[in-house]
């Protein structure tokens, strides 16, 4: 009987540290950093529409991306594994599925299709605009 209630307080102890991790996680800084569109899926399907496309993600909630068609520099916030894009072009809300050192994937939806971007960290580059 012993061993079976430490078994369920251990388990309980992997449990909770496992949830704190996830909340503990600062999505803020694993994003910083250029980013470039590796893979894109549109509404369930591959899509090279994406080809070339970056995000930035700099200090004090600056981003600067070509997403939307054209560079362009817009506001950020990040929620939890959420990141608001405020740009004027393609507003978004970016869920992040998984970030590390060198890769992120981000799915959101844009006038009702989803959209899955798997992305690489890059080396920064100047901003054209």
């Amino acid at each position: 009987m012993r061993t079976l209630i430490w078994s369920g307080l251990c388990l309980i102890l992997v449990f909770a540290a496992c949830q704190s991790d996830s909340k503990d996680t600062n999505y803020e800084e694993l994003i910083l950093g250029r980013w470039e569109i590796r893979e894109a899926i549109r509404n369930g399907r591959p899509t090279e529409t994406m080809t070339g496309a970056f995000m930035e993600f700099l200090p004090k909630g600056r981003l600067l991306s070509n997403v939307a068609g054209s560079p362009e520099e817009s506001a950020y916030s990040v929620q939890g594994n959420i990141i608001s894009s405020k740009s004027e072009r393609l507003p978004a809300d970016y869920t992040i599925l998984f970030v590390a050192d060198s890769s992120m994937v981000l799915k959101f939806i844009v006038r009702d299709i989803p959209f899955q971007f798997s992305l690489a960290r890059a080396a920064a580059k100047p901003f054209e605009q």
